[in-house]
């Protein structure tokens, strides 16, 4: 079923700027003298993108898959044969040079170019490369003009509020889970395993998209000095990322569990430390932030504490090595998040 989106401030901002990139590049193209301007209005719509650094890169993408068309549709087009057969051969080999070069990304393009250049009946395969070769890069560099003078956006800055999003929710997330090891999913669903689970997919997904916004804002000029920051920062969502969904994995599994209650205070102490640090998990310039990831450390040493006694009353000889192992397996990625928000605390400003 078609379902209807309505358009944000984002969408019209980057329609905007395909149209004036696109109009531009004709217009400019006709100007001085290019033979089929179009090739330089579609490269500036290819070449458009959300943000400097995704806009650079889509043009690097495009003007190389063009070169690379070029070549290998020109020297096709000079063998004595033609004809359905060598335009086929010509893809394939294609594909192959740009997946060897390791621009897989560009060789639906440069395939697609390849195709023009050998396939067009009584065309001339010189003419037709020099279009090409001088529109796509033309267009190309419009779209990165107009993205500069038009809604600029930063990938970089994109990122560094992308992050601290992902690091919210993952600390969130960390808490909800603990809740749910220690509850039984059927008395509150609001800690049930499997929309922890939906929640932990959704996050996975949006810190992968991440990791694409980062090799975007390294090619942004200036962005040389907020690089080892953001990484900083990805690498720290990364980890927070990996012991909440171990969290998750460990409540989810945890059903039937007795040993939890052992320190069940403790670690609802915990998870209620990681709830109110939640909302400040990247805040490296908000005074509450440090007071709360104390917090974290407080709770963290009380739950230690609390089992180290628990143990010392050989309080665990009931509990089966499964459950204990599960017990210990919570601790460590609790500690896990409390380690990571101490990185985000000492970490330079962005």
């Amino acid at each position: 079923m078609l379902r209807v989106r309505r358009p944000d401030r984002t969408v019209f901002e980057l329609a905007l700027r395909a149209a004036l990139g696109a109009g531009l590049a004709l217009w400019l193209g006709t100007l001085v003298g290019l033979e089929d301007p179009y090739w330089g209005a579609v490269s500036a719509v290819v070449a458009t993108a959300g943000t400097l650094g995704a806009s650079l890169g889509a043009a690097v993408q495009r003007v190389t898959a063009t070169l690379v068309a070029l070549a290998i549709g020109l020297g096709f087009a000079a063998l004595p044969w033609s004809g359905a057969a060598v335009s086929a051969v010509a893809v394939g080999v294609t594909y192959l040079v740009m997946i060897t070069l390791g621009l897989d990304a560009g060789a639906r393009l440069a395939a697609a170019s390849t195709l023009i250049v050998t396939a067009i009946p009584g065309a001339s395969a010189l003419d037709l490369g020099l279009s090409r070769g001088l529109n796509v890069p033309l267009g190309c560099l419009i779209a990165v003009l107009v993205g500069l003078v038009v809604f600029p956006h930063r990938a970089s800055t994109q990122l560094q509020a992308g992050l601290a999003v992902d690091a919210t929710d993952a600390t969130a997330l960390a808490g909800n889970a603990v809740l749910a090891y220690l509850a039984d999913p059927g008395v509150d669903p609001g800690v049930d395993p499997d929309s922890l689970g939906a929640r932990c997919t959704r996050l996975e997904g949006r810190v992968a998209a991440h990791r694409a916004v980062l090799r975007d804002a390294g090619r942004e000029p200036g962005s040389a000095h907020h690089l080892a920051d953001l990484d900083a920062r990805l690498r720290t969502v990364d980890a927070l990322l990996d012991d909440a969904r171990g969290l998750v994995h460990l409540a989810a599994a945890a059903t039937g569990d007795t040993a939890p209650h052992l320190v069940a205070g403790e670690l609802r102490g915990v998870a209620a430390a990681l709830a109110a640090a939640a909302p400040v998990a990247t805040a490296t310039h908000d005074p509450v932030a440090p007071e709360r990831r104390s917090a974290v450390a407080d709770a963290l040493l009380a739950l230690d504490r609390e089992f180290a006694e628990v143990r010392r009353r050989l309080g665990t000889v009931d509990h089966t090595t499964e459950e204990l192992a599960r017990l210990l397996s919570v601790m460590r990625r609790v500690h896990g998040i409390g380690t990571a928000l101490t990185a985000v605390g000492t970490a330079a400003p962005g």
